[in-house]
């Protein structure tokens, strides 16, 4: 998360099944390849990205990790709006100890997102 790789693409490949299936309230896909593609294009056009982990909990038995975040960020478009939720991940491993999912949930409706997008960030360049 220090690296905020889900945005910017910096990620360790070797931990993710090569058929991992990925999600969040947008779309749902599996492969690695197209995960990484994905994360490279977007990634492309975010700019100060912010983002804050408020929880984080491991429960071997299950293979699962679950987070809490905040994340921020501008996007590199001539009207520079900024994208800002919260939510979470849960990252599901199997028993080779590769993430087998990383499915994303956000406190935000997808409607609310979307108009984020479209709206003009701030002219004096503050968020």
């Amino acid at each position: 998360y220090d690296r905020v790789y889900f945005v910017t693409g910096k990620m360790d490949l070797g931990l993710y099944e090569p058929d991992c299936e990925f999600a969040d309230p947008f779309v749902s896909f599996r492969g690695l390849d197209r995960f990484k593609k994905n994360l490279d294009n977007l990634g492309s056009f975010m700019e100060d990205v912010q983002l804050v982990v408020d929880e984080f909990s491991a429960d071997e038995e299950s293979g699962k990790v679950e987070t809490k975040w905040k994340f921020k960020c501008t996007l590199g478009l001539p009207w520079k709006p900024v994208l800002a939720a919260s939510g979470g991940t849960s990252h599901v491993f199997n028993g080779r100890n590769r993430m087998a999912q990383h499915v994303e949930s956000w406190n935000i409706d997808p409607a609310v997102a979307l108009r984020q997008l479209v709206r003009p960030g701030p002219k004096n360049g503050k968020k």
